[in-house]
């Protein structure tokens, strides 16, 4: 009877030690919560960090894959080669071959873009800042005029004016740091998908057997399908969206460049890359073809080319795109659709750009739920059938 109230009271010291210490701790962390928020937010953007060039090299690889697979089985019936493993030579041309394009492609914006500041003389750029000036000068002594009249107060105007400023600092500021931040993210993220197309077997059948030692058979075999379901998904979106920029990008720039648009080329490019990112792409289009036909006062010009734009976008959000997404991902144009237009009210960007790939994978396991079903409803039929059958076959004639 001692020993049971020894442990007894031992367990209600535990818990209550183990409760104070809970109390103090929350304590703590109420009063040092900025603090803590603060390391969290640091710690998150270092996790981050160190992850967006991770899986931007996987994609990058996952995309270029393709290419790497059959320069290696071209490169296997060659006589010289076939002896020697090909995989790092393969490797060395796709990505040689993907910098050419790129640097290629920006090549030629950078060249359009060249030529046509070339055309612009000293004289209009500054006729151009000095009506701007002006403007800025005329609208400032309006606002004054009428707010002395009024009897406002303008030191609210300064303020404004002077957060206006430091705002502006602040994101060339900002856009500076985020240039180095985006060539940091790109190169590192070219290395890690030379690596991950080098050696994506050895990766893979790490990962696997680490998969396989920590998850139990059922689970495991459950996880490695959806692992491969997800990618196909995903890998088939990304290409049917690069297929669609490239399609809008070429056909904008024929177009604009037709009607003599200053700045086809850039604007042409400029649609398709925005065509990336949903809404992002005829955006582009509708400002840019307005700027620079107000700025070349053209307005013949800016008429049609609103109308060009208008078409090409409407026609390739409401039928190529869905078409080229249902053949890169196996779903149904409609479905496509459907898919945007709920992501889009359930997420906005985020949630267009994550709908048909979710969309794929519904679908795949939709199917899979139905074969069940249908397979367990013909065991039934069958069970039923056989049962009725040798009954019959037990009735006395």
């Amino acid at each position: 009877m001692k020993n049971f109230n020894d442990n007894f009271l031992n367990k209600i010291m535990r818990y209550v030690l183990l409760t104070f210490l809970i109390m103090l701790i929350m304590v703590w962390a109420y009063r040092h919560m900025d603090t803590i928020l603060w390391q969290a937010g640091t710690f998150i953007g270092w996790i981050t960090g160190i992850l967006k060039p991770l899986v931007f090299g996987i994609m990058v690889a996952l995309l270029l894959s393709p290419v790497v697979h059959r320069l290696e089985r071209g490169f296997s019936h060659v006589p010289i080669l076939r002896k020697h493993r090909t995989r790092g030579l393969s490797v060395a041309i796709t990505v040689l071959a993907a910098l050419l394009v790129f640097f290629l492609v920006a090549s030629l914006l950078l060249s359009s873009l060249t030529n046509s500041l070339q055309a612009v003389s000293v004289e209009n750029l500054k006729i151009i800042a000095n009506n701007f000036q002006e403007s800025i000068s005329g609208i400032w002594s309006l606002v004054t005029e009428v707010m002395d009249r009024f009897h406002i107060d303008r030191s609210f105007l300064q303020e404004a004016v002077n957060n206006a400023s430091n705002w502006a600092r602040n994101s060339a500021t900002s856009a500076a740091k985020g240039v180095t931040g985006f060539m940091t993210t790109a190169f590192f993220s070219l290395i890690f998908s030379i690596y991950f197309m080098a050696d994506h077997e050895g990766f893979i059948a790490y990962w696997t057997k680490a998969a396989k030692s920590i998850l139990p058979e059922r689970e495991y075999g459950y996880f490695m399908e959806f692992l491969g379901n997800a990618g196909h998904a995903f890998i088939g979106y990304v290409r049917g969206q690069l297929l669609d920029a490239v399609f809008v990008g070429v056909t904008m720039s024929i177009i604009l460049s037709l009607i003599e648009v200053p700045y086809a080329l850039l604007i042409g490019m400029m649609m398709g890359i925005g065509n990336l990112i949903p809404y992002v792409g005829p955006a582009v289009g509708y400002v840019s073809v307005t700027f620079v036909c107000i700025f070349a006062q053209d307005h013949s010009k800016l008429l049609i080319a609103l109308i060009a734009v208008f078409v090409v976008t409407t026609i390739d959000g409401n039928v190529i795109n869905p078409r080229i997404l249902s053949n890169a991902v196996s779903v149904h144009p409609v479905l496509v659709i459907a898919a945007l237009l709920v992501g889009s009210a359930v997420g906005g960007v985020t949630g267009m750009f994550l709908a048909v790939p979710v969309a794929s994978l519904i679908r795949i396991y939709f199917d899979k739920l139905v074969d069940w079903r249908c397979e367990e409803t013909d065991e039934k039929l069958g069970k039923k059938i056989d049962r009725a059958t040798d009954g019959e076959k037990e009735t006395p004639e």
